[in-house]
């Protein structure tokens, strides 16, 4: 009886390979339609030394707070503190990006904001330091080590963009 029933279970179990076999596998749509899917990095030098809202203004939505995730209340610290901002192609560690670094209109002490945008990837980084503290608002790690890199104190919020205005300079070198 017991070669029975291992007959029974191989039998059962080759009915199941059969129907497997007799499916047919997905498949792959249009190459137009995988295309669409893809979204390439658009060129984001064009972008430094330019403000971040003339990079919103010109740019792909994707890069928009809103499409970043960040909350009502985040949109508007960020915009805050990039009242005045400037941008600047960033490399070290391997990465590579586009970062804005900016200061509320009352000055640097008020408010400093951190868009860091990956040159490969179209990732992002996004950073707000103001009177609610320092606070990463779109964490991405590859970003951040870039921006520490570039930061005398290693604070992601004092990265050093060497095309950045005086002014925001002047204002956001700690003693």
């Amino acid at each position: 009886m017991n070669w029975l029933r291992v007959s029974l279970v191989v039998l059962a179990l080759a009915a199941a390979g059969c129907e497997r076999l007799a499916e047919r596998p997905p498949t792959p749509g249009p190459a137009s339609a995988q295309a669409a899917h893809a979204r390439p990095v658009p060129n984001v030098e064009n972008y430094a030394g330019r403000s971040y809202l003339e990079f919103l203004q010109s740019h792909d939505a994707r890069f928009n707070p809103e499409a970043l995730g960040l909350t009502v209340a985040d949109r508007g610290r960020l915009m805050r503190a990039m009242a005045r901002s400037s941008g600047a192609m960033l490399e070290g560690g391997g990465a590579r990006a586009l970062v804005f670094r900016g200061c509320a209109e009352a000055g640097c002490a008020d408010g400093v904001g951190v868009v860091a945008i990956d040159a490969e990837s179209g990732a992002a980084f996004v950073g707000v330091r103001d009177a609610d503290g320092a606070h990463v608002l779109a964490p991405n790690e590859r970003l951040e080590a870039l921006l520490r890199l570039n930061a005398p104190t290693r604070q992601w919020a004092d990265a050093v963009l060497q095309q950045q205005s005086a002014d925001v300079a002047r204002e956001t070198a700690r003693p």
